[in-house]
């Protein structure tokens, strides 16, 4: 059986590990520090299974559970005229890839995908969509999941709101998902003012649960 671990302690160090190879600040001293607190974790592996053996371990493309490493920032801020009751995708300009199992495709801006088989794992999706100022109507955000031909296997609400005219709609996004057998995900949003309406900004962040 395998011993639990403080996934914590060990998720830190794996950030700062990651963190200081990037900016090319990790000093000697603190790199064999964490070296050594990893070599201890494995010795303590092994003396709490004496059936277990782990010979040479090997650890490849590691999916990880509630770690900064499984977050993706994609982020739309130009303006787009949306037409009435009409879905419509939406293009990302911005991103921060700091995951190995989401990334925005380089084809189609529009696309999340998904790397880790053919099951997409529970994930949280949050951040925010900005309308201009318009009391007609209501606003809505969808996250749509496609297989791997590229045909929908169907889409999850992440917020529906009424409309008002005061100030633009600053209206959020936070909850979780888990779409089963989808290779890529896009998000669509759909409003019914009665004309265009601009679409001022999209942000979101997801990550693993």
């Amino acid at each position: 059986m395998i011993p639990a671990f403080s996934t914590n302690r060990y998720g830190d160090l794996l950030k700062e590990f990651y963190v200081g190879i990037k900016n090319n600040n990790l000093a000697d001293v603190r790199m064999d520090e964490i070296q050594r607190v990893f070599n201890e974790m494995w010795t303590d592996f092994q003396k709490r299974n004496d059936s277990q053996s782990l010979n040479n371990p090997l650890l490849t493309n590691p999916i990880w559970l509630t770690s900064p490493f499984s977050m993706l920032i994609i982020r739309r801020f130009t303006d787009t005229a949306v037409p009435n009751a009409t879905n419509t995708y939406i293009a990302f300009e911005s991103v921060i890839q700091e995951s190995s199992v989401f990334s925005l495709s380089p084809s189609d801006s529009s696309e999340i995908n998904i790397s880790s088989g053919n099951t997409t794992p529970s994930f949280e999706i949050t951040g925010y969509v900005i309308w201009a100022a318009n009391s007609t109507g209501y606003r809505a955000a969808y996250l749509e999941g496609f297989d791997q031909n590229g045909a929908s296997v169907g889409s999850g609400p992440l917020h529906t709101f009424e409309g008002q005219n005061l100030v633009d709609n600053v209206l959020p996004i936070s909850l979780p998902k888990n779409f089963g057998e989808v290779r890529n995900l896009k998000l669509f949003v759909h409003q019914t003012s009665g004309g265009d309406l601009t679409l001022k900004e999209v942000y979101i962040g997801l990550k693993l649960t």
